[in-house]
């Protein structure tokens, strides 16, 4: 995976759609785009700008695509974990956060399903096991 498609995957992860992503960077989509397309390789300004913006993801990876996307727990700092570009307007941001929110909401439901999923595949095991005893 190229440096582009890490940054897209940045993108991806934070559930924002290319408009808000680029204004989050303070470029403009259409040099996001061409980020996307890999006609145009994002410099180190605009790296340092998505580690800056989103606190979990790891320079490491990012720059040189070595080992984890996500850092891990111990190494996330207590700065929020997407600091917002002070250029943005209210609209812009409210927008954002709205995303966010709806990206957090998708996730807690994939959890849950996922739990379920765990229980289902857990309970049959004990069963057995609590048989055999």
């Amino acid at each position: 995976m190229n440096v582009n498609q890490r940054v897209d995957e940045v993108r991806v992860l934070s559930g924002l759609n290319q408009r808000k992503f680029a204004e989050m960077l303070d470029i403009d989509e259409a040099t996001y785009s061409k980020y996307k397309k890999g006609t145009l390789v994002p410099g180190q300004v605009i790296l340092d700008r998505i580690v800056k913006s989103f606190n979990f993801v790891s320079v490491e990876w990012l720059f040189y695509g070595n080992g984890e996307m996500l850092k891990s727990e111990n190494t996330i700092t207590q700065e929020p974990i997407i600091n917002y570009n002070k250029s943005m307007d209210l609209r812009t941001q409210s927008e954002l956060l709205l995303t966010l929110s709806q990206t957090v909401r998708e996730m807690k439901d994939r959890i849950s399903e996922l739990e379920n999923r765990l229980s289902m595949i857990e309970e049959p095991s004990k069963k057995k096991l609590n048989a055999g005893s």
